[in-house]
C-alpha cells in the first residue's frame, strides 16, 4: 500500500508529457516574462526610438513624453529631463512593477496615440508611429498567444472565460472518454509551442477527439463523421438534427480535398492561428457536451 500512497501528488498525464494547460496556453488573466519583453520590443521599436533618437527641441518627441509623463503616470512635466533616453530610462523602471492588467493599460495608452491631434500642430507623425506600434504588438500578441487582440485601435479579449473552461472541462473528461482527451492534450499542445506553432495539426487533432469520442460511444470506429453519427442515434444518442449537420459540416472542414488533412500533404492553403483557434474551442465544446448527454 505505501507504494500506492506514494503515488498520490504526483504531477498529472498532461503535465508528466509536457502539455501546457488550457489557462496556460492561452493568456487571459496573465503575462508571462516573454510576452511582456516582446511588447515592450515593440515600444522600442517605434516610439522610444523615435523619442531617444531627437536631438534638441523634437516637437513629436516632446509630446509623446510629456503625454506620458503627464497623463499616464500623472506626474508632473517639469519633472522630466532635457534627454528623452533619461525619460524613457525612467519609463520601463516604473513599469517593471506593473501587474499583467496595467502593462496592458500601458499599450492601451501607446495604440491611442493613434487617434491624437493637437491643435494646428502636425501629429501625423506620432499617429504612424502609434499605427506601426499596434502591428507589431499585434504580431507578437498571437504568436505568445495572448488572449488580447488590438482591433480598430482598442485592445479587446479574443478568448472568454467559458471558452477557457471549456478547454478546462475537456482535458478532465472521465477516463472513459480518455482517448478524446488526449486528442484534446495534444491539440492545446500543438496550439500554445511558441516557438513552432503547428495549426494544422492542432486542427486535425482537435477534430479526432471528436471522433474518438464516438468510437467509444458506439464501440465501433466509424468511416466518416456522418457513419459515426447514425450508429450513435442508433443506439440512444439523441442529438438535434441541426447540431448533426454543424458536426458533419466541421468534419467535412478538416477533410474535403482543400481542407486541413489533405492540406497536410498538399500544402493547399495557410491554416490560420484563428482557424486553429476556432477548431479547438469549439471541437472541446462539442465533447463537453456529447459526454454530459450521452
Amino acid at each position: 500500500m505505501a507504494g500506492v500512497c506514494g503515488g498520490v501528488g504526483m504531477r498529472r498525464f498532461s503535465e508528466r508529457l509536457g502539455i501546457i494547460k488550457p489557462r496556460e496556453a492561452l493568456q487571459i488573466k496573465s503575462m508571462d516574462d516573454r510576452l511582456r519583453n516582446r511588447l515592450g520590443s515593440c515600444a522600442d521599436k517605434t516610439f522610444w526610438q523615435s523619442c531617444a533618437s531627437s536631438r534638441g527641441f523634437d516637437y513629436t518627441a516632446d509630446i509623446i513624453i510629456e503625454h506620458i509623463q503627464d497623463s499616464f503616470f500623472g506626474e508632473p512635466v517639469s519633472g522630466l529631463s532635457w534627454d528623452h533616453r533619461q525619460n524613457i530610462i525612467a519609463f520601463l523602471v516604473k513599469l517593471q512593477g506593473f501587474g499583467w492588467n496595467e502593462y496592458y493599460d500601458f499599450c492601451q495608452f501607446l495604440a491611442d496615440f493613434s487617434k491624437i491631434y493637437v491643435g494646428g500642430q502636425d501629429t501625423s507623425g506620432i499617429r504612424y508611429l502609434a499605427e506601426n506600434y499596434i502591428i507589431l504588438c499585434n504580431n507578437v500578441l498571437e504568436e505568445e498567444k495572448s488572449g488580447y487582440r488590438f482591433v480598430g485601435g482598442e485592445l479587446c479579449p479574443i478568448v472568454s472565460d467559458l471558452e477557457v473552461a471549456a478547454l478546462e472541462a475537456a482535458v478532465n473528461v472521465s477516463d472513459k472518454y480518455r482517448a478524446a482527451r488526449i486528442h484534446v492534450e495534444t491539440a492545446i499542445k500543438m496550439y500554445s509551442d511558441r516557438k513552432a506553432p503547428d495549426y494544422r495539426n492542432s486542427i486535425k487533432e482537435a477534430i479526432s477527439a471528436v471522433e474518438a469520442f464516438f468510437s467509444v460511444f458506439n464501440a465501433e470506429k466509424s468511416k466518416n463523421m456522418q457513419g459515426a453519427l447514425a450508429s450513435a442515434r442508433k443506439k440512444g444518442l439523441n442529438l438535434p438534427r441541426a447540431l448533426e449537420n454543424g458536426i458533419s459540416n466541421i468534419y467535412g472542414w478538416t477533410s474535403d480535398e482543400a481542407g486541413v488533412r489533405h492540406a497536410l500533404f498538399e500544402d493547399k492553403g495557410k491554416v490560420s492561428e484563428p482557424d486553429a483557434r476556432f477548431a479547438l474551442i469549439t471541437c472541446a465544446a462539442l465533447i463537453n457536451y456529447l459526454v454530459q448527454t450521452s
